[in-house]
């Protein structure tokens, strides 16, 4: 019989996109499934919806909690799991009916303890992926970290991803904080002795307004650097050989997450174009940055103002 995977759904205030989200869950042509939705104190309809949902398929539970933001709602998941895997979705967002079966089948084709699916920024609120063989590649537990943070395979995000659940003992998602992912995610590939990646769409990621992407900036965007800053604590970068990899990283976070409305008084006095022109020179030649992280490092050479008005620019076309 095929394992139990625990899908955890996290709720909050999504009424308009649960029904696609839940739909692309249940119909999956993986069946032994458990999945978790947590209402995180919606106050529209998400909550009854759930409880709907419950009705219609007896592998879904539905946990009802005070909120507590996006972190709290997955650790509530995480502690009532009792799959073997567990996987991570979004609840604006979807995932293609072959995703658990493809990302199972991945793990005991391997032996790894974690497999990564290709995931896809979409503005539709239905699509439709197409299962044909691709391309699989196998990393160690370092090699796994430093493509996380080249963010060109696969990128910091939990979703996309089957954990073996044992991966998750000590280690949760910290409350109160934005970009939970990158202070987690790299915590459970340096804990993991096999990634696989396989190049199938799995997952399509809803870029909506209102996600951190698409909102105002806020002092607290500034996680992000905090949570480059852990894993450089945490991980000897040197060892793991992974410093332009982290250098990549921390220009893909300032430049998507700051440069997009962020004034250049607030640049020069949170430090971050310090930091670009620390990290710029480690990008320029190695082949494994993306070509758009090198172009963000050559930019820099033509001054902060320059830099600040072409990077709206490419986000504002980008998401028009």
């Amino acid at each position: 019989m095929d394992e139990l995977i625990s899908i955890v759904i996290p709720i909050y205030n999504v009424e308009k996109y649960l029904n696609n989200c839940v739909d692309s869950v249940c119909n999956q042509t993986y069946q032994n499934l458990e999945i978790i939705l947590v209402d995180d104190g919606s106050t529209d309809k998400s909550g009854d919806m759930c409880d709907a949902f419950a009705k219609t398929d007896e592998r879904i539970k539905v946990i009802h909690k005070k909120n507590g933001g996006l972190s709290d709602a997955r650790n509530v998941g995480i502690d009532i799991a009792m799959g073997k895997f567990i996987m991570f979705v979004d609840s604006d967002d979807y995932i293609t009916n072959y995703a658990v079966d493809y990302l199972y089948k991945l793990i005991k084709e391997t032996g790894a303890n974690i497999s990564v699916g290709r995931l896809e920024v979409t503005k539709k609120l239905t699509s439709e992926g197409i299962l044909h063989i691709g391309q699989i590649y196998t990393y160690t537990n370092k090699e796994a970290v430093g493509q996380l943070l080249y963010a060109n395979l696969f990128s910091t995000s939990a979703p996309a991803k089957l954990y073996e659940r044992n991966l998750f003992e000590n280690i949760r998602f910290p409350v109160g904080k934005l970009h939970e992912d990158l202070y987690t995610i790299y915590k459970i590939m340096d804990k993991a002795h096999k990634v696989v990646y396989g190049s199938e769409l799995v997952y399509f990621y809803y870029h909506r307004t209102g996600s951190i992407t698409a909102s105002k900036f806020s002092a607290k965007r500034l996680d992000a650097i905090d949570a480059l800053n852990q894993l450089k604590t945490d991980i000897n970068i040197s060892e793991y050989n992974i410093q332009n990899a982290f250098s990549s990283q921390i220009l893909e976070n300032i430049y998507s997450y700051f440069f997009t409305d962020i004034t250049c008084d607030e640049i020069e006095k949170y430090g971050l174009w310090t930091m670009v022109k620390e990290n710029r020179k480690n990008v320029l030649f190695d082949k494994h940055v993306s070509k758009r992280i090198k172009g963000y490092a050559l930019l820099s050479y033509a001054g902060l103002h320059c830099a600040l008005l072409i990077t709206r620019c490419y986000y504002k076309r980008k998401w028009k």
